[in-house]
């Protein structure tokens, strides 16, 4: 199978070059790949479709797709998904990724690997480093595997194939426009503007438990550029990409791979515990605050008022790693919920000096004067505009 890809443009015309250079400069097998550049309309498209125009595409077919009115972001990049119906796949990638030289040759390997499996909505170029939901660091547990699975949604970088875009596109019919508040994922999802498509792959990952394939070391990287939902640009969706091309792939099968839940939590761990707590387990050690009225125990970085079970230290890394290795301390808790406790007496955990390292307010206060002054002037810029 050989993917199509499509690349997402709209009012960028120079993160759009970045990113075609970056593919133009990536290694593929088969000189037969087909390229879709979809262009949004934009005030400034003649900028957007001379750069598309001048772009050089050697190992296939290049088509320009544009629209005679402006779509927004969700409308464009389901029009975009519905491509994998024509060509079998699509690899989707937005204006302001870039993407690393493997990136086709691992797509193309993951969807031999994977394509048959039911539990998988889609190939991540992207990997994550960052828990945005609790604004922790996110470290996946290591293993032999290039690859693990997690439930969480991938917009920067993924390849779906007709079969699972398939599934998706039945329940997009039935809940456009119809989300409302979902208690099952991070409050910060809910209140994702209505032009993400993205909080609906969420939401349906999520109901069907379905995973993305993510790669250890990712595909891709987000360079988080000005645009419709960026008004400060920053490194903090930058992760390591992948630089040199790979001979092989160690792919991890399904029922053997690491697994994330939506709030970036592992599903495994709740197998180091006996059938009574694993059953009834909420793991929420990134400390979001998660709420599961339906479960009894709770493994936790929060200091909460309940019957501790057992406490862990905070020291190897990811956390699961502590519980694992039966680590000693008072930082991580296990708790029964169905029990009060609030006269024990607990250490103060040192999550912040275990997140951050070489932790100085003395080097993060000129960060947030650099902060409020960029979105002072962001705001000052958008009123002029008006």
């Amino acid at each position: 199978m050989n993917p199509a890809i499509v690349v997402v443009g709209y009012n960028r015309p120079d993160t759009l070059k970045r990113l075609l250079k970056s593919i133009e400069n990536a290694n593929y097998s088969d000189n037969n790949i087909e390229l879709i550049i979809s262009l949004d309309k934009a005030v400034n498209e003649d900028e957007v479709v001379k750069v598309s125009n001048d772009f050089n595409w050697r190992y296939g077919k290049k088509i320009i797709r544009r629209f005679p009115e402006r779509q927004g972001l969700r409308k464009h990049i389901i029009q975009c998904g519905d491509l994998a119906e024509k060509y079998g796949a699509v690899i989707i990638l937005e204006d302001d990724l870039l993407v690393a030289p493997d990136y086709y040759e691992y797509v193309k390997a993951a969807l031999d690997y994977y394509k048959d499996e039911e539990c998988i909505t889609g190939i991540a170029l992207y990997s994550h480093e960052w828990n945005g939901y609790a604004r922790k660091n996110f470290v996946p547990m290591a293993d032999q595997y290039d690859t693990y699975l997690g439930q969480y949604s991938i917009t920067w970088g993924q390849c779906w194939t007709f079969k699972w875009w398939n599934k998706f596109k039945k329940w997009y019919f039935s809940h456009e426009d119809k989300l409302i508040e979902n208690p099952n994922i991070p409050m910060n999802i809910n209140h994702w503007s209505d032009n993400s498509w993205g909080k609906y792959f969420v939401n349906y990952i999520v109901e069907q438990d379905k995973y993305y394939v993510i790669p250890r070391i990712s595909r891709s990287t987000n360079c988080s550029d000005v645009g419709e939902h960026v008004r400060i640009a920053d490194n903090v969706h930058q992760v390591r990409m992948m630089t040199g091309l790979v001979e092989s792939y160690k792919f991890a099968p399904v029922q053997k791979a690491q697994k994330y839940d939506i709030y970036f939590e592992s599903i495994n761990i709740k197998d180091v515990y006996k059938e009574e707590i694993k059953n009834s387990l909420t793991v929420d050690l990134a400390g979001y605050g998660r709420e599961e009225k339906e479960t009894r125990y709770l493994l936790t970085t929060n200091i909460l008022p309940l019957k501790i079970i057992k406490s862990y230290g905070l020291q190897l890394r990811p956390y699961e790693m502590n519980i694992i290795y039966n680590f000693s301390g008072n930082s991580i808790y296990l708790y029964d919920k169905f029990t009060k406790n609030h006269s024990q007496m607990k250490k103060k955990q040192d999550v912040m000096r275990y997140e951050i390292r070489g932790f100085s307010i003395r080097d993060l206060i000129p960060y947030i004067a650099f902060l409020l002054k960029e979105s002072i002037f962001s705001k000052i810029k958008r009123k002029m505009k008006k």
